[in-house]
């Protein structure tokens, strides 16, 4: 999920209209349920967290978790990164030619990734050198990081709004800082000291900010986590209200994937699966409830039935297919074509896959999960 800015109010098209389905009213408050809505907005990871740092030796070997994670990624992971993609060029084919926002998140940004891909590779065979290539790595992980925050802060800010707890001016800004401040402490964290790290096969060097960030980056975590709950807790003095147990749970998931101090290298292989589930949440809701105003059109009974689990079907059946042929299938087999091996290593189109797939996944979201998306206001 994405950072919302303040816009303005936008109607829905007079033309759609959401159909209820028998018994959703049970739901107010929730996008799937009261045990579902905690458990996939992180609860689930805090849970397996605990079990590690209790029960797992960090030193003991990786190498089965590794491979576990790597075939949960085929119906986790890398779906998750699809149904962008299933949003962006099905469900908002229309607004691709018709607002900029879009454009430049379909058309012109990928246009640029690859021009970026192909020229940094062209340049590396050219000199013999892969060198030029490694800071395509350090961008990719700049901007997870700030997509991994942004998605918490949505889930927060969603997960509130359904249960009807708004938040002021001042305790969202609070808990936006909070956010970014999470993001820059583990940055600057793996970035405090200078050193040769690999990317498929591909060389990069951390940045050597220097311990002393690192202190400043805790700093800021800690006063403004601290600010966030001292409002928090006016506000439950001043009202009674407190967030819903799914907004606590994002915010104090997203601490125990990013304070270094409590990283575990088990743990670690964990931490897409479980921000992957957070995301699937929210584009399964928009789906399921989109499929369901679809098959609207149709007569009550079976043929509407039939038309809400093709509509359904068809957008997780795009998102796992496009999942494995982009993020496995089709780069595993390009490398099996060995392009330059000898300066771009064996998997450099895995690398390359990884690469543009992270940041173009990061760029769609940012114009997707918007408060000024028509779609987004209505099936959200």
């Amino acid at each position: 999920m994405k950072n919302t800015s303040s816009a303005q109010r936008l109607t829905p098209e007079p033309s759609l209209h959401l159909v209820k389905a028998p018994g959703a009213e049970k739901l107010d408050g929730y996008l799937l349920g009261p045990v579902v809505d905690p458990l996939l907005m992180g609860g689930a990871s805090i849970v397996f967290f605990l079990g590690m740092h209790f029960f797992v030796e960090p030193t003991a070997s990786t190498y089965r978790l590794s491979w576990t994670m790597f075939y949960l990624s085929f119906a986790v992971n890398f779906p998750h990164f699809m149904a962008s993609y299933v949003l962006m060029y099905k469900d908002h084919r229309r607004e691709i030619f018709t607002s900029w926002k879009f454009t430049w998140a379909a058309v012109v940004a990928p246009a640029l990734l690859l021009c970026a891909l192909a020229g940094l590779a062209a340049s590396a065979i050219a000199e013999g050198n892969s060198a030029v290539l490694g800071h395509l790595p350090n961008l990719m992980f700049f901007l997870v990081g700030h997509h991994y925050v942004k998605q918490t802060y949505g889930c927060v800010m969603v997960s509130s709004a359904k249960a009807k707890f708004y938040f002021s001016a001042l305790e969202s800004r609070v808990l936006w800082l909070c956010m970014h401040a999470v993001w820059m402490m583990s940055f600057v964290s793996f970035n405090s000291y200078a050193g040769a790290q690999a990317f498929y096969g591909i060389t990069y060097s951390t940045l050597g900010l220097g311990p002393h960030w690192q202190k400043v980056a805790y700093a800021a975590t800690a006063a403004s986590l601290f600010g966030f709950l001292g409002l928090m807790a006016r506000r439950y003095v001043a009202d009674g209200r407190v967030m819903p147990v799914s907004a606590w749970t994002a915010v104090a998931t997203i601490l125990v994937w990013y304070i270094p101090t409590l990283n575990h290298a088990h743990y670690f292989y964990m931490i897409p699966l479980f921000h992957s589930l957070q995301y699937l949440l929210f584009s399964s809701v928009f789906a399921k409830n989109k499929a369901r105003d679809l098959a609207g059109a149709f007569e009550e009974g079976p043929p509407r039935r039939r038309a809400f689990l093709r509509h359904l079907g068809t957008f997780f059946f795009l998102a796992a297919l496009s999942g494995a042929l982009a993020w496995s299938w089709i780069p595993t087999y390009l490398d099996g074509k060995a392009l330059a091996p000898a300066v771009l290593g064996p998997t450099f189109f895995m690398f390359s896959f990884q690469i543009f797939l992270n940041i173009h996944h990061y760029l769609m979201d940012n114009v997707l999960w918007r408060k000024d998306n028509p779609q987004i206001r209505k099936y959200l």
